[in-house]
Protein backbone atom coordinates (compact mmCIF):
# COMPACT_ATOMS: atom_id res chain seq x y z
CA UNK A 1 0.00 0.00 0.00
CA UNK A 2 1.71 3.05 -1.09
CA UNK A 3 1.45 6.33 1.45
CA UNK A 4 0.01 9.33 0.64
CA UNK A 5 2.69 12.43 0.80
CA UNK A 6 0.88 15.29 1.85
CA UNK A 7 3.20 18.49 1.02
CA UNK A 8 1.43 21.40 2.32
CA UNK A 9 1.65 24.96 1.72
CA UNK A 10 4.93 26.60 2.97
CA UNK A 11 4.48 28.02 6.62
CA UNK A 12 3.58 31.65 7.35
CA UNK A 13 3.01 33.44 10.63
CA UNK A 14 -0.23 34.35 9.73
CA UNK A 15 -1.21 31.22 11.62
CA UNK A 16 -4.79 31.56 11.24
CA UNK A 17 -4.76 32.31 7.08
CA UNK A 18 -2.29 29.63 7.14
CA UNK A 19 -4.48 26.80 8.70
CA UNK A 20 -7.26 28.03 6.54
CA UNK A 21 -4.99 27.07 3.58
CA UNK A 22 -3.81 23.67 5.28
CA UNK A 23 -7.23 22.50 5.79
CA UNK A 24 -8.41 23.36 2.24
CA UNK A 25 -5.70 21.37 1.25
CA UNK A 26 -6.27 18.12 3.82
CA UNK A 27 -10.02 18.09 2.91
CA UNK A 28 -9.50 16.72 -0.76
CA UNK A 29 -6.61 13.88 0.92
CA UNK A 30 -7.89 10.75 2.78
CA UNK A 31 -4.80 11.67 5.15
CA UNK A 32 -6.46 10.68 8.83
CA UNK A 33 -5.96 12.56 12.22
CA UNK A 34 -2.21 11.34 12.70
CA UNK A 35 -1.18 11.81 8.91
CA UNK A 36 -2.36 15.02 9.13
CA UNK A 37 -0.69 16.06 12.60
CA UNK A 38 2.67 14.42 11.05
CA UNK A 39 2.20 16.85 8.16
CA UNK A 40 1.67 19.78 10.05
CA UNK A 41 5.02 18.88 12.49
CA UNK A 42 6.52 18.51 9.17
CA UNK A 43 5.57 21.73 7.85
CA UNK A 44 6.38 23.87 10.40
CA UNK A 45 9.74 25.58 10.63
CA UNK A 46 12.53 24.50 14.04
CA UNK A 47 11.86 27.85 15.56
CA UNK A 48 8.05 27.27 14.99
CA UNK A 49 7.77 23.96 16.03
CA UNK A 50 9.78 24.86 19.51
CA UNK A 51 6.96 27.06 20.28
CA UNK A 52 4.26 24.26 20.46
CA UNK A 53 6.91 21.69 21.52
CA UNK A 54 5.16 20.28 24.22
CA UNK A 55 2.26 19.84 22.43
CA UNK A 56 3.96 17.78 19.65
CA UNK A 57 6.09 15.60 21.84
CA UNK A 58 2.94 14.83 24.41
CA UNK A 59 0.21 14.98 22.09
CA UNK A 60 -3.38 14.02 23.18
CA UNK A 61 -4.64 10.39 22.36
CA UNK A 62 -6.99 11.32 19.74
CA UNK A 63 -7.54 14.79 17.83
CA UNK A 64 -4.24 15.75 17.38
CA UNK A 65 -4.52 17.57 14.67
CA UNK A 66 -6.95 19.84 16.12
CA UNK A 67 -4.96 20.32 19.74
CA UNK A 68 -1.72 21.26 17.17
CA UNK A 69 -3.98 23.73 15.18
CA UNK A 70 -5.40 25.10 19.16
CA UNK A 71 -1.67 25.41 20.14
CA UNK A 72 -0.08 27.24 17.50
CA UNK A 73 -3.42 29.53 17.35
CA UNK A 74 -2.83 30.29 20.87
CA UNK A 75 0.70 31.01 20.45
CA UNK A 76 0.54 33.09 17.46
CA UNK A 77 -3.20 34.98 18.75
CA UNK A 78 -2.41 38.65 19.40
CA UNK A 79 -3.49 40.50 22.39
CA UNK A 80 -7.14 42.36 21.56
CA UNK A 81 -5.42 45.65 21.94
CA UNK A 82 -3.15 45.02 18.98
CA UNK A 83 -6.59 43.95 16.80
CA UNK A 84 -8.44 46.86 18.18
CA UNK A 85 -5.19 49.36 17.00
CA UNK A 86 -5.17 47.71 13.98
CA UNK A 87 -8.89 48.82 13.19
CA UNK A 88 -7.91 52.15 14.48
CA UNK A 89 -5.22 52.61 11.93
CA UNK A 90 -6.74 51.08 8.44
CA UNK A 91 -7.12 53.29 5.80
CA UNK A 92 -9.19 53.67 2.79
CA UNK A 93 -6.09 54.55 1.07
CA UNK A 94 -7.24 53.30 -2.94
CA UNK A 95 -9.10 50.44 -1.52
CA UNK A 96 -12.99 49.80 -2.97
CA UNK A 97 -14.97 50.52 0.15
CA UNK A 98 -16.07 47.22 0.57
CA UNK A 99 -12.59 45.64 0.40
CA UNK A 100 -11.88 48.28 3.44
CA UNK A 101 -14.96 46.54 4.84
CA UNK A 102 -13.92 43.21 4.31
CA UNK A 103 -10.91 43.29 5.89
CA UNK A 104 -12.00 45.44 9.34
CA UNK A 105 -14.64 42.44 9.50
CA UNK A 106 -11.31 39.42 9.10
CA UNK A 107 -9.18 41.55 11.99
CA UNK A 108 -12.63 41.93 13.68
CA UNK A 109 -12.77 38.16 13.63
CA UNK A 110 -8.85 37.51 14.89
CA UNK A 111 -10.14 39.02 18.09
CA UNK A 112 -10.74 37.14 21.46
CA UNK A 113 -13.79 39.35 21.95
CA UNK A 114 -15.05 41.16 18.79
CA UNK A 115 -16.85 44.22 18.35
CA UNK A 116 -20.17 44.32 17.77
CA UNK A 117 -21.40 44.86 13.90
CA UNK A 118 -23.09 47.58 14.98
CA UNK A 119 -20.06 49.42 16.41
CA UNK A 120 -18.01 48.09 13.47
CA UNK A 121 -20.17 49.16 10.89
CA UNK A 122 -19.67 52.58 12.92
CA UNK A 123 -15.50 52.85 12.87
CA UNK A 124 -15.92 51.51 8.94
CA UNK A 125 -18.29 55.13 8.18
CA UNK A 126 -16.26 57.69 9.86
CA UNK A 127 -13.21 56.44 7.51
CA UNK A 128 -14.95 56.84 4.29
CA UNK A 129 -14.07 60.23 2.39
CA UNK A 130 -17.74 61.41 2.06
CA UNK A 131 -18.10 62.23 5.80
CA UNK A 132 -14.72 64.25 5.73
CA UNK A 133 -16.23 66.06 2.45
CA UNK A 134 -19.80 67.13 4.36
CA UNK A 135 -17.45 68.46 7.20
CA UNK A 136 -15.09 70.39 4.67
CA UNK A 137 -18.34 71.58 2.96
CA UNK A 138 -20.09 72.62 6.36
CA UNK A 139 -16.97 74.43 6.98
CA UNK A 140 -16.70 76.42 3.89
CA UNK A 141 -20.34 77.00 4.37
CA UNK A 142 -19.72 78.75 7.63
CA UNK A 143 -16.53 80.53 6.60
CA UNK A 144 -18.43 82.19 3.97
CA UNK A 145 -21.28 82.84 6.05
CA UNK A 146 -19.16 84.43 8.39
CA UNK A 147 -17.56 86.36 5.39
CA UNK A 148 -20.87 87.69 4.41
CA UNK A 149 -21.75 88.63 8.07
CA UNK A 150 -18.38 90.82 8.14
CA UNK A 151 -19.26 92.38 4.15
CA UNK A 152 -22.71 93.49 5.90
CA UNK A 153 -21.24 95.33 8.57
Amino acid sequence: MATERLQLPSFHHNVQDWLVHVQGYLANTSANDQQKFNAVVCALPTGVATLVQSTITSPPDSNRFAALKSALLDVYRRPDHHHLQELQTITLGDMRPSILWQQMQQINIRCNTSMPTAVLRSRFLQKLPWEEEEEEEEEEEKEEEEEEEEEEE
